[in-house]
């Protein structure tokens, strides 16, 4: 799949981060979250997959994002990704979220 670029307006990370749901993260979580978003810039949502996993897997011990910190980071995200892309990432953050409330 071709990462063409399909009119999506990317906002800057460092603008992102300045969010009220970002101001008390810790700083290496905030960290994380940068990399992350340079990752998944212009990739398929099947592509995004894996790094969504592997930067939860990778939070420090003892470390969990609340439910603002989440969605801020499903909209950073979200923000990287080419406009074609945004419906199917959206789709599977509502399945997963069903999911989790199932359990």
């Amino acid at each position: 799949m071709s990462s063409q670029d399909s009119g999506s307006k990317s906002i800057p990370i460092d603008e992102i981060l300045q969010k009220d749901a970002f101001r008390n993260m810790d700083p290496s979580v905030k960290e994380g979250l940068r990399k992350l978003t340079a990752q998944t810039q212009g990739k398929s949502t099947a592509e995004c997959v894996p790094l969504l996993l592997q930067f939860f897997n990778q939070l420090p011990k003892g470390k969990s994002l609340s439910s603002a910190e989440q969605q801020a980071m499903i909209e950073a995200v979200l923000e990287s990704l080419p406009d074609n892309e945004k419906a199917k990432f959206q789709n599977l953050v509502k399945m997963a979220q069903m999911f989790s409330h199932n359990r």
